[in-house]
This record gives C-alpha cells, sequence and structure tokens, in this order.
C-alpha cells in the first residue's frame, strides 16, 4: 500500500501525516479510520518546547507522524515539498502525474509550485490536473472552484507560463445541467483509465489518482461529501452529483469515496481553530 498523508492545521498548529481510510461511519460521514498498525506520532507544544507522545492504536505495521507547523507559510512549503516529491515519483513510475484539486480557498497554499526552485525540477507537460468537486455555478462566479484555482495559480501562471497543456487540465462542464456534467466528468476520466493515462486501482478499474488533495470543512466535509447525506452511499459511481446540499449552492458535482479510497496518496489539509471539534473527533 502506497501512503497517504493528511495535513491539518488547526488553531493548535498540527500537522499529522499518517495512513488513512475515509469511510462512513455512524452517520458522520467521514470518519479517519487508522488502518493496519499504525503508530502515531503526536507533537505537542508544552511551554515552548515540543513533546512527542505515542500513540499506538489497532495493531499492526504501518507509521505516521504530526508535525507541528508554525504558520501557514510552513504548511505551504511542506505541502508543496510533498507534491514536488509525489509528482516526481509518479512520472518516473508511469509517466504521467495526476493530480486532483481541492476546493475553496486552500488551492492557494499550492502557489510556491511556480517559485524557480520547484519549477526547475517539476516536469509540467507530464500534469494532469481534476478536481475533488464542483459547484454548479458559472466558471467565472466567485462561487466556482474552477475560478478559485484560476485566480490562485493560474493568475500567477502555474499553468500558463509552465507547460501544463490546457488539454491535460479537465474542468467540469459549467453549461449543462449537474447530472450530465457528472456523467461527462466520470465518462472522460474512464476514457483515461482505459488509455492507462490514469493508472486503474490493484482490484478494479477505477482511477488511482497519484495525488487527491482535499479541504475539511467544520462539519468534516470533504469534497461535496456531507454528514449524513446520500451521496455517501454511492457504492459504484466514480461522479455523483448532490442536488440538495446542506450548503449553498445546494447543487454540486463531486468524486466519491470509491474514487477517494482508490487514490494512491491522499492529502486533507483544514486550516483554522473551526475544524478542531472535527479533526479531534476523527483522530
Amino acid at each position: 500500500m502506497e501512503s497517504r498523508i493528511l495535513t491539518i492545521r488547526t488553531d493548535a498548529h498540527l500537522f499529522f501525516m499518517t495512513d488513512i481510510c475515509l469511510f462512513n461511519r455512524s452517520g458522520f460521514h467521514i470518519f479517519l479510520y487508522i488502518y493496519f498498525h499504525l503508530v502515531l506520532l503526536i507533537a505537542e507544544k508544552t511551554g515552548g518546547k515540543r513533546k512527542e507522545t505515542i500513540w499506538r492504536l489497532l495493531g499492526l505495521i504501518k507509521t505516521g507522524e504530526i508535525r507541528v507547523h508554525e504558520n501557514l507559510e510552513e504548511l505551504s512549503t511542506g505541502l508543496v515539498d510533498y507534491i514536488a516529491e509525489i509528482s516526481e515519483a509518479s512520472i518516473l513510475k508511469h509517466g504521467a502525474f495526476c493530480i486532483v484539486l481541492p476546493g475553496g480557498s486552500l488551492i492557494s497554499l499550492m502557489g510556491k509550485l511556480i517559485e524557480s526552485l520547484y519549477n526547475k525540477i517539476v516536469d509540467w507537460d507530464k500534469w494532469y490536473v481534476f478536481w475533488a468537486e464542483e459547484r454548479a455555478v458559472g466558471k467565472s462566479l466567485d462561487d466556482s472552484n474552477y475560478k478559485l484555482a484560476r485566480d490562485h495559480l493560474l493568475r500567477v501562471a502555474l499553468f500558463f507560463q509552465v507547460n501544463v497543456f490546457p488539454r491535460h487540465i479537465y474542468s467540469i462542464n459549467d453549461r449543462v445541467s449537474v447530472g450530465k456534467a457528472a456523467a461527462e466528468y466520470e465518462f472522460a476520466i474512464r476514457q483515461m483509465v482505459k488509455k492507462r493515462t490514469v493508472t486503474p486501482s490493484e482490484n478494479s478499474e477505477c482511477p488511482k489518482f497519484d495525488l487527491f488533495l482535499l479541504g475539511m470543512g467544520s462539519d468534516g466535509q470533504v469534497a461535496s461529501l456531507f454528514p449524513n447525506h446520500s451521496a455517501l452511499e454511492v457504492k459504484d459511481d466514480w461522479v455523483t452529483h448532490p442536488t440538495n446540499s446542506p450548503k449553498p449552492p445546494p447543487e454540486r458535482i463531486t468524486f466519491t469515496l470509491l474514487v477517494i479510497n482508490s487514490a494512491a496518496n491522499v492529502a486533507i489539509l483544514a486550516t483554522g481553530a473551526s475544524k478542531a471539534n472535527a479533526i479531534h473527533f476523527e483522530i
């Protein structure tokens, strides 16, 4: 099994890296289930010093760690280092890097990728870019996750001054119904899996994205998968389209848990004290 990374920054400035699995449990839509034998290293601030405590959970073989970051600048650097590392390894392994971008403003944490340090080592023309979710709004509107990525990344030339080809950017159609947009998005990805541009998972033809980036809501939401929502029960589809999301706008397109759990690497980023309760519940 390849590693999964959970990146968290709360008011306590936690950065958490571990092997995780996402699944629906007891009505709470996402629970970060620590599986195989996991050892957690928890870094705590104590009187200006950091103390590491070891939590042993479940009892089999994997290790993880929690790192303390002082600010978002450190978190951004850590994330970008990780993205560059996974990008290089994926391209060496199968000739492409397939990354799924998060919704929301967390996309801004990737801005360092265009700095010369990374620009020289990232093979941009091998990148394929997807979105974890999209709101059913026009791409020019502020609620659009595509617009957020464009404003925070494209505007600073991540996709224009470096060699990410426009045909490698798979945004979601905003000119059709959410049902049709979801079907088109899934069809496009199925074609990429068929051609092996996106690697299939070992046990099925489900896409195994090289890196799946996710934000987290204060209720534990990831992508457009909300607590107690029927979208969590989708078993076979890769993409679904909730029409009654508890947060506006109500209509959305989102990858399902099946796809998230099939990714080679998953990074969940949560910033701010409002996420602390969800994080504490889930770990």
